[in-house]
């Protein structure tokens, strides 16, 4: 498959489609490899406007084991704790392309990518009252699926040290995968742990001019500590909110049971915050 979505028209045309898909793609915070042997692993994201700084909402993840199967949770809450989104995500054999499926309620968007044997495709449904679109999706050596993204960097971790490494990543909302390029910005300290920044950029000579997406690592455990760039939430106008979400170190623990896990599936999505 192509890894840049084709549209028709001018560089121009292609830059202001390139633009909202960009704005697209977020990359969350949830690993799914490397889990505890007892427990469910949890942590928690707070997201803040990028511009004024007010919180816009929280998040909570758990990852576990779900019979032999690397399996994520993420549940999104409005500031005043109500739930209004729910992601679940499931490993694959490739690591970097997991299957997932986001629902917010507040709209009924929908979207995600699924698989039924050698098949998988990317979906999105755009309000509950929409048709539900899909395309078919090949999985490659480049793929990369949501929460894959960090399998990604683990991966790459020395590579990305030297110059920028290409990836293609899922665009549900465009039906397929963009190719974007991934670099090394430098080293800095957040929380007191030393880390890395890298940059997300669409891989065409327009996409030093279009928004990007800005994530730090710990240089030990290769966990993300903070993400700037465009949401996978989106305001009232339905546009991805852009954000800065700080994953706290002190707020990551192995200690989660079922039951919060449990309770995180099946919790009614009330939440009716506008976030804009």
């Amino acid at each position: 498959m192509e890894l840049l979505v084709a549209t028709p028209g001018s560089p121009i045309q292609h830059a202001r489609t390139a633009k909202r898909a960009v704005l697209a793609v977020a990359i969350c915070a949830m690993t799914v490899s490397g889990l505890p042997a007892l427990g469910a692993e949890h942590y928690e994201g707070e997201a803040y406007a990028a511009t004024g700084g007010e919180a816009l909402y929280s998040e909570s993840h758990w990852r576990y084991d779900d019979d032999g199967v690397a399996t994520g949770l993420v549940l999104y809450r409005c500031p005043d704790g109500s739930p209004f989104a729910r992601k679940h995500i499931r490993a694959t054999a490739n690591a970097q392309a997991p299957d997932f499926d986001l629902l917010d309620a507040r709209t009924g968007y929908t979207e995600g990518v699924r698989g039924s044997g050698d098949r998988r495709e990317v979906y999105v449904r755009t309000s509950a009252g929409a048709p539900e679109r899909t395309a078919a999706l090949q999985d490659h050596a480049e793929l990369v699926v949501d929460a894959g993204f960090d399998a990604f960097v683990r991966d790459h971790w020395d590579v990305l040290n030297g110059s920028a490494t290409s990836l293609a990543f899922v665009v549900p909302s465009r039906l397929g995968a963009m190719k974007f390029e991934v670099s090394r910005v430098g080293a800095e300290t957040v929380d007191g742990r030393p880390a890395q920044r890298l940059r997300l950029a669409l891989g065409t000579w327009y996409g030093g001019l279009l928004p990007h997406i800005d994530v730090v690592y710990d240089n030990a455990t290769r966990h993300l500590l903070r993400y700037e760039g465009t949401s996978n939430v989106r305001d009232a106008s339905a546009r991805n909110v852009v954000v800065r979400i700080e994953f706290p170190p002190a707020q990551r623990d192995s200690q989660a049971t079922a039951a919060d896990v449990a309770a995180a599936a099946t919790v009614p999505l009330t939440g009716t915050c506008p976030l804009s």
